[in-house]
């Protein structure tokens, strides 16, 4: 995906978090979500997530390092799960990735949805920061969300606001996200006098 050229974010007369509703509230949901230092996935074993933590309603990315790549590390999939414990034991993908060579990593994202949100949404938002990612890293092996703009399933998407903290991905997972954001690209300026 091309980079955006002669493009700038339209003036909205301030900060992301100056943007306020008529009651008071910000427009964007903000959202933290802390991701965990990737873990070695064995070809054939279990996935690396630890017994006894409790790890659910999350974001997961796995991560290939082979030899030959011109990258150290490259977020290959992007997902989400109720239950990661669960959702690892027929995982077709992550099967396929770690059985080739080179090493195969899972590292897992917690959300913090903050104090606004509601239990009954919590998998449609977490839909809705999965496209996110998927269109910010645009990784190799989601081909089945990969063209679909946020919002354009069967629930609209709300304005996002998101921090990624944690683990940084060698650099390669953004540090925010804002969604939806105006591009401009402006025309030529000859209104000066």
């Amino acid at each position: 995906m091309a980079i955006p050229r002669q493009f700038k974010c339209a003036d909205w007369g301030g900060e992301i978090r100056g943007i306020r509703t008529s009651q008071d509230h910000s427009v964007f949901k903000e959202v933290e979500v802390t991701w965990t230092k990737p873990r070695i996935w064995v070809a054939g074993e279990a996935a690396p997530i630890d017994a006894e933590s409790d790890v659910t309603n999350c974001l997961y990315c796995l991560v290939r390092d082979h030899h030959r790549a011109n990258a150290k590390t490259r977020i290959t999939y992007v997902g989400i799960t109720k239950d990661a414990k669960k959702r690892f034991v027929n995982h077709h993908v992550a099967k396929r990735l770690t059985s080739m060579r080179g090493q195969t990593s899972l590292s897992l994202g917690s959300v913090d949805f903050g104090s606004y949100w509601r239990d009954g949404g919590t998998r449609q938002a977490l839909e809705q920061l999965e496209h996110l990612l998927i269109w910010a890293l645009w990784p190799d092996e989601n081909d089945r969300k990969a063209y679909t703009l946020p919002g354009m399933g069967a629930h609209p998407t709300k304005p996002w606001h998101v921090r990624n903290l944690g683990f940084r991905f060698s650099g390669t997972m953004p540090r925010e996200l804002v969604y939806p954001w105006m591009l401009v690209k402006p025309g030529r300026d000859r209104s000066a006098k």
